[in-house]
């Protein structure tokens, strides 16, 4: 992974708009349920019909980036190690009748977005933290965004079919909470980045003695 965006959307109409017409057209019809393959499938489509051309493409020498996000996802049949969970991914068909397989999607701190509910409470989120901005005068609001006025943005990291997530530090210190990775005595993994060429994490709370 790497800490500089590969392109940027608004969380707004378009790409809900998107991500409504991909789950009605989606392959058994409107699921009540999808499970985390299925939802990494229409992810990959919604991200690919709203993201430009240009972004977000493989930068990898044996890449077609004339498929742009798909592109990026499916390294083609010789460059994607098979997974263990290689069956189960579900193709994303393309407007051409082509199919490509899907990225997986995780947030900063490596949790894997299985779920729909996630992105749902990730833009609440976003939400809240931009009407505290408007109002910084609030007690209530100082609370719950921690006193911090910046722009809060969701970051999501999409990985190509057949690899695996890895921690994009920016800088050397940078702290990385993990609390949905219990550690020893309950108590939550954190790393703190050491290096960042190679890649070196000071990992806490792995053990408890």
């Amino acid at each position: 992974g790497e800490p500089t965006p590969c392109g940027q959307i608004d969380f707004g109409e378009k790409f809900l708009e998107a991500l409504k017409q991909n789950y009605m057209s989606f392959e058994g019809g409107c699921l009540v349920k999808m499970n985390k393959y299925q939802v990494e499938s229409l992810l990959t489509k919604s991200f690919h019909t709203v993201l430009s051309d240009t972004a977000c493409h493989s930068l990898e020498r044996y890449g077609d980036k004339t498929k742009g996000f798909l592109g990026f996802c499916d390294s083609g049949e010789n460059h994607t190690p098979i997974l263990l969970d290689h069956k189960e991914l579900v193709p994303v068909a393309s407007q051409e009748g082509a199919t490509s397989l899907p990225c997986r999607f995780h947030t900063r701190e490596g949790l894997r977005i299985s779920a729909l509910d996630q992105i749902t409470e990730m833009i609440m989120k976003q939400n809240v933290d931009q009407q505290c901005q408007e109002d910084t005068g609030s007690e209530a609001c100082q609370a719950e965004s921690g006193g911090d006025s910046k722009q809060k943005e969701i970051h999501l990291y999409a990985v190509p079919a057949g690899r695996v997530f890895m921690f994009a530090p920016a800088y050397v210190g940078e702290i990385f909470h993990l609390p949905h990775v219990p550690g020893a005595g309950d108590n939550p993994i954190y790393l703190e980045v050491l290096s960042l060429e190679p890649r070196v994490f000071d990992v806490f709370n792995l053990f408890s003695r």
